[in-house]
């Protein structure tokens, strides 16, 4: 990641719709790496996801961790919110969550299904030859 922009495009891209999350990281990245199982997962981490890509856009602001838990997260039973549960994030690392393949390919899986590396479907060609140039750096 480039700065903090970009991690908060990331984390918006995340843990927004599978649509809107793919219309971002086309742009950004052509495969997309997820932890997954619990303890220090990609989901534990998703409340600070969800508050820094609340950082940036048009509906930014200070956004409370309790407010983040009860409108994004998941309850005691591991049901998440409605929020959560169609949030791109949910779909690339839980079991109940499926992403769609005109968006998201999956490319490997290890055994006990702790890393799940998805391939990024129709990458902006016009994106990747952008970051290329080495004056945009």
């Amino acid at each position: 990641t480039w700065n903090h922009e970009h991690i908060a495009n990331l984390a918006r891209a995340l843990t927004t719709t599978e649509d809107k999350g793919h219309r971002v990281i086309r742009h950004l990245a052509d495969y997309v790496l997820v932890w997954s199982g619990g303890g220090a997962d990609d989901m534990a981490k998703s409340p600070h996801l969800f508050r820094i890509g609340k950082s940036i856009g048009h509906d930014t602001g200070t956004v409370d961790m309790y407010e983040i838990q009860s409108k994004f997260g998941v309850d005691k039973y591991g049901r998440p919110t409605p929020l959560m549960a169609q949030s791109l994030l949910y779909k690339l690392v839980s079991f109940q969550g499926k992403v769609g393949e005109d968006h998201f390919q999956e490319v490997y899986t290890s055994k006990y299904r702790k890393v799940r590396i998805y391939k990024v479907v129709n990458v902006s060609d016009k994106s990747k030859k952008w970051s290329a140039d080495p004056a945009n750096r």
